[in-house]
């Protein structure tokens, strides 16, 4: 339970003096994902509750997972901490209040495995399952290694090419892994599926290994090159590499007040979602968006760009833009998620040609603005110019349709039928995006007149035309119904199928009439009778947040402000500023959004957001996908929300340094 906030000052002592000891602190198995978390290199990762692994994944990132092991022996009470400054993880454990030993998890620096150490009085078990996917896994025994290397067991799991490696998005290539034992530990197999097996960490020091390839060959070699080194070995190189990751990140603790309040607690919190940030970015630079969803997804690594810079981590900023280059130069396209690591597997859906794309070229001039690195951005242009140029054949009525992964889509704020509406903030990106292109390009005289007059013209079309498609009565709506009645609707796209009751289905799809398409199931049906409903106006408060978020020029700050007035209104009057069709349900970054704002123009609300939103942190310091009446729902450990919710909290505590520059900012301009 969390202490009441009356207690809040006194506690963050308590905070700073326990995090310097033991970073986040958790009881594993309290309630279920209560202490979900990543521990990865970029090539190998591991996601957990606890001391239970849940998920391994890799080399690379977004292959599929055929692991998972939980603690069986009854009576055990974990207590799980993470080293700060790492994702070293150890769980020490009790049986009738007395310590019974610890256990040490961790990805070692370099090498594609994962590594638990134990040390215990008493033997404790986990059960231990390989997970069959479409009959196309297999498990042997492998016992190569045990003369030299002392092994107890060793497990070869192998999968067959065509695996699938996320929904249906069968994998290229053949994966291996391997399950390897040594000290006290031991694997034994169920006498009733071969798929299941026990896992005994015996009375003394012990060690498991679960090591990847995916081909064989480097199976084997990432075996050997593990099996030579002591797991001590492991453990100091991996310390070591973290310590170098932590000394790039900007000292936030030299640069605040030392009387601040809330120093310390944000000091656990940059650590917390660093950590998060880093285990969840694959080796090519693109970051998985969570545990549900083991792809680059283009919006979500917008918020994780924007935390990798206000924190400092300016490398690993680049290196998500040049995964995006990469495989738009390989394929001359991008979709609303790549696979990390496997080139060509894609998750697409409705209108991916839209909003993502504007992200993308506000996230490249993001990055310029704190770097300078015109050089990077010169070598990337060819990208960014496509980005501009699929959103133009988008606009109706000077108008972009919504994405249709977009968050108040896919997480039920608002229904899919006004995917074809007009849509505020992907028409908003477009014309952020694009003035940063633009001036760019005429700044550094990349472009001929001509060129530059005729985007011009349409960029200050589309801006012209902004307010009477999306303002009513002085309110930005999320949407525009009349887009919808004016578009283009080609007869097969791919997405979500319409037909009602059939929710979930995603594919090629055939249109119906309207807004609504069917898949080829449904669509032999009898539908004549199934008509396309208007859609309703919506007004979200994550929209109304957006220009100050994306530094918007198109708004004035007077209408920003007069925009951030009207939710202070409604979250005085309501105590929360959720609109949603599902009242009490939060984006996980709403609040993050609105103290961003809250900061911005120094409100006096902004310490009490900043006190709710961090007040919203799980047991491992992090936020997730989607609230219920402030309690955590979706997906856990969270790279987008996290990476927008610490650049707010970094920018309330270090003395509103938003408000301080915004002269500067605006002069440049």
């Amino acid at each position: 339970m969390k202490p009441k906030r009356r207690n809040r000052y006194g506690r963050l002592f308590l905070v700073s003096c326990f995090w310097l000891v033991f970073g986040s602190c958790f009881t594993s198995g309290a309630q279920e994902n209560s202490g979900k978390h990543c521990l990865g290199n970029g090539n190998y990762c591991v996601y957990a509750n606890g001391v239970d692994i849940q998920q391994v994944f890799g080399p690379p990132y977004s292959t599929p997972s055929f692991f998972n092991s939980s603690l069986s022996t009854s009576g055990i009470e974990v207590e799980t901490s993470r080293e700060p400054g790492t994702d070293i993880y150890i769980h020490k454990l009790y049986k009738n209040g007395k310590k019974v030993g610890t256990i040490t998890d961790f990805v070692p620096a370099g090498v594609d495995c994962f590594c638990r150490t134990s040390d215990l009085t008493e033997p404790v078990y986990f059960s231990l399952s390989v997970e069959n996917h479409r009959n196309s896994v297999s498990v042997i025994d492998y016992p190569r290694h045990e003369k030299e290397f002392g092994i107890n067991n060793s497990l070869l799991v192998s999968a067959l090419p065509g695996v699938f490696v996320y929904n249906d998005y069968p994998s290229p290539f053949e994966i291996n892994h391997q399950i390897v034992t040594n000290g006290s530990v031991r694997v034994y197999p169920s006498a009733d599926d071969k798929m299941e097996y026990m896992l005994k960490f015996g009375e003394g020091k012990g060690v498991l290994y679960l090591v990847g390839g995916p081909a064989f060959q480097q199976l084997n070699s990432n075996l050997d090159k593990i099996l030579r080194q002591k797991p001590e070995e492991l453990l100091s190189n991996t310390r070591g590499d973290w310590h170098k990751f932590v000394t790039q990140r900007t000292d936030f603790a030299r640069e605040i007040d030392g009387q601040n309040p809330d120093k310390a607690e944000l000091m656990k919190a940059v650590d917390d979602v660093s950590v998060l940030l880093r285990t969840q970015q694959g080796e090519s630079g693109g970051v998985l968006a969570g545990h549900y969803y083991h792809m680059a997804y283009v919006r979500d690594e917008y918020g994780v760009s924007r935390a990798f810079l206000a924190l400092g981590y300016y490398d690993e900023a680049r290196k998500i833009l040049d995964f995006y280059f990469d495989v738009w130069q390989r394929f001359g396209v991008l979709y609303n998620a790549q696979a990390i690591g496997i080139p060509g597997i894609f998750h697409k859906h409705e209108n991916d040609e839209v909003e993502i794309t504007g992200y993308l070229l506000i996230q490249a001039f993001d990055y310029l603005k704190k770097t300078d690195d015109k050089a990077f951005v010169k070598k990337i242009l060819p990208f960014l110019e496509w980005s501009w140029e699929v959103q133009k054949k988008n606009l109706v009525d000077n108008m972009l349709p919504f994405n249709g992964d977009e968050t108040y889509i896919a997480g039920g704020l608002i229904p899919r039928k006004v995917l074809n509406d007009g849509s505020a903030e992907a028409t908003l990106l477009f014309v952020e995006g694009g003035t940063r292109l633009l001036r760019f390009i005429e700044n550094e005289q990349l472009k001929d007149a001509a060129w530059l007059n005729e985007n011009n013209d349409l960029l200050d079309q589309v801006k012209a035309g902004f307010r009477k498609n999306f303002m009513k009565n002085g309110r930005l709506m999320a949407n525009n119904p009349s887009r919808a009645e004016h578009c283009d609707y080609p007869e097969f796209r791919y997405g979500v199928c319409l037909y009602p009751g059939h929710g979930g289905y995603r594919g090629i799809l055939k249109h119906h009439k309207g807004s609504l398409y069917f898949c080829k199931e449904c669509y032999g049906k009898v539908s004549d009778g199934i008509e396309s409903e208007p859609s309703d106006e919506f007004f979200l408060p994550s929209v109304y947040l957006m220009p100050i978020y994306v530094d918007a020029e198109l708004f004035t700050n007077e209408e920003k402000e007069t925009m951030l007035n009207e939710l202070v209104a409604l979250y005085q009057q309501k105590g929360r500023i959720t609109v949603a069709q599902q009242e009490g349900k939060l984006l996980g970054y709403d609040y993050g959004l609105f103290l961003y704002a809250l900061t911005w123009f120094n409100h006096p609300l902004a310490k009490d957001i900043y006190l709710k939103m961090m007040d919203l942190r799980d047991e491992t310091g992090t936020w997730c996908e989607y609230y219920l009446n402030d309690v955590p729902n979706g997906c856990r450990y969270r790279p987008w929300e996290s990476g927008i919710n610490i650049e707010a909290a970094v920018n309330y505590v270090e003395g509103n340094q938003i408000t301080k520059n915004r002269d500067e900012i605006n002069d440049v301009k």
